[in-house]
Parts: structure tokens; C-alpha cells; sequence
């Protein structure tokens, strides 16, 4: 199967990216901005090196905690993932 048919399938949005960041911010805010993108990665399906060059395009601080984060962060975050998840 193609991949870009699967990625159609699958229809992730900037949303659900969103969410899953929040998830990872409320459960683990502790953790590193590193290992909950790379959770994040594993289970949304993602390369983790377009995760973590959407986070250092961002100048986000990777063994910053997740918690740390402001939303606004998380967003455009999560939009960036996105992009480049769309990109790749």
C-alpha cells in the first residue's frame, strides 16, 4: 500500500497533534521536551527527526521540560509537526 494512502486514511490533523502534546504535558510534565516528541513520534506515526527539526526550528530548549511549555508554544508546535508530517 501507497504511503500517501495511508496517510489519508489515518487523517491526522494539527489537533490531534495538539492534544497528544497536552496529554504529555499534564501526565509528564517532568520528562524531557525530547522524550515526550519522541513518544509522540512512535505512537502518531511520525519520523522522529521531523519532530525534533520542527522543535529546533522553534528554538525549543529539547532537555527543557515538557511542562515548561506555554500553550501557544504547543501550537505552533503542533502545526509545524504537521507540515512537515504533510511535507514528508
Amino acid at each position: 500500500m501507497n504511503r500517501t494512502i495511508l496517510r489519508r486514511l489515518k487523517s491526522l490533523g494539527p489537533a490531534d497533534i495538539l492534544d497528544e502534546l497536552s496529554t504529555r504535558q499534564h501526565l509528564m510534565p517532568r520528562k524531557s521536551v525530547d522524550e515526550a516528541l519522541t513518544f509522540i513520534a512512535a505512537k502518531l506515526g511520525f519520523t522522529l527527526a521531523g519532530v525534533r527539526a520542527a522543535a529546533e526550528r522553534m528554538e525549543i530548549d529539547l532537555a527543557g521540560s515538557v511542562g515548561r511549555l506555554k500553550r501557544a508554544e504547543l501550537e505552533n508546535l503542533s502545526r509545524l509537526i504537521y507540515r512537515a508530517y504533510r511535507h514528508d
